[in-house]
C-alpha cells in the first residue's frame, strides 16, 4: 500500500485510547507522534491508572494545549489495571472507529493513514456491519529508538493471515493491540473486556476472529520501543532463542504455568460470554481448548492437533500442550 502525506478532505473521526500507568519517560513523545499523524480526524482519549511519576500532570498539560484533540478520563475508581483502563476508555468512546494506543511507543506519521485506508477496503469487501480489524506489522526498537529489528512479525515469528483462523488466534494473538483500528460495531461487541482476558487485545482480536473479519497492513506504523518498563513488549520466537527461552520458562514454571492458564481461562469465560452465537464447530473447539488444563498429555496434544491450533512449521504450543 502507498504511503500518502497529508489527508485533503474531511475523514471519519478515530477516537484514540491511551491507558497510562507511570509512563511520564515516554508518553510525551507518543503524543507528539499524534499529533503528527497526517490523517486529522482524530481525537485522544486517555485515562491516568495512578501513576505516582507525574505522567497524569503531562497529559493534563497537553490536554491544555490541545482542548480540541485530547480528553482526559476521570473517576473515582482507582486503578483498574491494564485490561480494565483500556476497557474504560472503550466503553467512553462515541466515534465510528476506535485505535488502541500505548503510552511508550512512536508511531509513524502515516499510521492512521494507512490502517484507516485497510479499514474502509474491509468496509466495503465485508460491510460496515461486520465487526472489523486491521493491524498493522511494527518495528521493535530499543528505549533511544534505536532499531532492534526491522519486523516485529518475523521478531516474534508471527502469520498475520492467522488472524481469521479463530482455532490460532485462541493460542497466539497475531494483532498487537497499539496496532490495530477497528470498527465500533466490534467494540461494541467486545465489551466489557472481562478482567479474566489475557490482554485487552487480545480479547478483541478474538472477537474479531469468531464473529467479524480481521485484514492487516503489511508496513510497520510503530516504533514499538523496548524497555524494562514494558507490560508485555516483545519477545523473540526465533529458533535462535527458542532453546533459551525454554529454559527460562522452566527456571520459573510457576509463572509459565500460571501464563498458560491464563490462555485457557480467557477461552472458557470467552466460550461462555458468547455461547449463544457461535457456530457448532467454534463451540467444539471451545470446548475443548478450555479443557486442556484438565486432560490428559496425550489428550492436549490429541485436541492441538485436531483443530490445528499451531502451523505445522512450529513445535511451540505443541510443546506447551506437554508440559501444562
Amino acid at each position: 500500500m502507498t504511503r500518502h502525506g497529508s489527508e485533503t478532505q474531511a475523514r471519519p473521526i478515530v477516537d484514540v485510547v491511551l491507558a497510562t500507568y507511570n509512563g511520564a519517560e515516554f508518553v510525551a513523545a507518543q503524543i507528539d507522534s499524534l499529533l503528527a499523524q497526517t490523517y486529522r480526524s482524530w481525537r485522544l482519549l486517555a485515562r491516568d491508572d495512578g501513576s505516582t511519576d507525574g505522567t497524569a500532570d503531562i497529559l493534563r498539560a497537553y490536554q491544555t494545549r490541545h482542548p480540541e484533540r485530547i480528553i482526559l478520563v476521570v473517576d473515582d475508581d482507582g486503578k483498574l489495571g491494564y485490561v480494565g483502563n483500556f476497557s474504560r476508555l472503550l466503553s467512553k468512546s462515541t466515534a465510528a472507529y476506535v485505535a488502541l494506543c500505548d503510552q511508550d511507543d512512536v508511531w509513524l506519521a502515516d499510521k492512521l493513514s494507512l490502517s484507516m485506508a485497510k479499514l474502509h477496503a474491509l468496509e466495503r469487501a465485508r460491510g460496515p456491519a461486520t465487526p472489523l480489524l486491521v493491524h498493522t506489522d511494527l518495528r521493535v526498537v530499543d528505549r533511544d529508538l534505536e532499531q532492534i529489528h526491522p519486523s516485529f512479525w518475523r521478531y516474534r515469528g508471527l502469520d498475520p493471515r492467522s488472524g481469521n483462523d479463530l482455532n490460532r488466534v485462541l493460542a497466539q494473538n497475531v494483532a498487537t493491540g497499539c496496532a490495530t483500528v477497528f470498527n465500533s460495531r466490534l467494540k461494541d461487541l467486545c465489551l466489557p473486556v472481562p478482567p479474566e482476558a489475557a490482554a485487552h487485545d487480545w480479547w478483541i482480536a478474538l472477537v474479531a476472529a469468531a464473529f467479524g473479519s480481521t485484514d492487516y497492513v503489511a508496513d510497520p506504523t510503530i516504533l514499538y520501543r523496548q524497555h524494562r518498563g514494558n507490560t508485555i513488549g516483545a519477545q523473540s520466537f526465533l529458533l535462535r532463542h527458542l532453546l533459551a527461552r525454554v529454559v527460562e520458562a522452566y527456571r520459573d514454571l510457576h509463572e509459565f504455568k500460571r501464563r498458560l492458564h491464563g490462555v485457557f481461562t480467557q477461552a472458557s469465560v470467552f466460550r461462555d460470554r458468547y455461547a449463544d452465537r457461535f457456530t457448532a464447530e467454534n463451540m467444539m473447539l471451545l470446548n475443548d481448548f478450555a479443557a486442556f488444563p484438565e486432560s490428559s498429555a496425550p489428550r492436549r496434544l490429541l485436541y492441538a492437533l485436531k483443530w490445528r491450533i499451531v502451523p505445522p512449521r512450529r513445535f511451540y504450543w505443541l510443546t506447551l500442550a506437554l508440559c501444562i
